[in-house]
């Protein structure tokens, strides 16, 4: 009978709620009870510019993240569709590399962990190059988290401090309650 309830126990908390669980009591710290939670979050998606310019110059690839941090060192792939040829490419502590193209039509792609895979189609006319712009979008990520608190809490109040911090996953700091509990990102 007690298998029974706790399976179903476990079922309810994963089925109706969001997964939780109280990982450590230490009587010795000041907040002794210790939970871990986790949240899958999907940050953002890839944008781009692309301004055509003259032929005098090189074309520009310039990329970043969405927190507006150079990609350093990152593979860029440009594949001439018309010839069949890959130029490789990879990105200077700027997040920038330059190179000159013919005319043509091109498939850039981009995999830089942890961000979004990006491609993009676009031509080159005759006299022309490109700047590119390119901000990567950051991919799904799967973050834990861990709520210190003075007392044991009750299950609704855990579940209103993951909704916070799932409502506001750059500010999860703010969920905390400095004279109940602290909430923290595992890194």
């Amino acid at each position: 009978m007690k298998l029974i309830l706790v399976f179903f126990s476990l079922l309810n908390s994963s089925a109706f709620g969001q997964q939780w669980s109280l990982n450590e009591i230490d009587t010795t710290q000041e907040l002794p009870y210790e939970y871990w939670f986790q949240l899958q979050h999907s940050e953002d998606s890839s944008t781009y510019k692309l301004v055509q310019k003259a032929d005098d110059e090189k074309s520009n690839i310039t990329l970043t993240n969405s927190r507006a941090q150079p990609e350093i060192s990152t593979l860029i792939n440009l594949q001439n569709l018309a010839k069949d040829s890959v130029i490789t490419l990879f990105t200077d502590f700027n997040g920038s590399t330059n190179v000159y193209l013919e005319q043509g039509e091109y498939l850039l792609s981009i995999q830089s962990f942890p961000c979004d895979p990006f491609s993009l189609n676009f031509s080159i006319e005759k006299n022309q190059q490109i700047d590119l712009n390119i901000v990567l979008g950051l991919g799904p990520g799967l973050e834990v988290y861990q709520i210190n608190s003075r007392l044991k809490l009750p299950e609704n109040e855990i579940l209103e401090i993951i909704n916070c911090v799932e409502q506001n996953p750059k500010e999860f700091h703010n969920c905390s309650s400095p004279q109940h509990f602290m909430v923290m990102m595992h890194i």
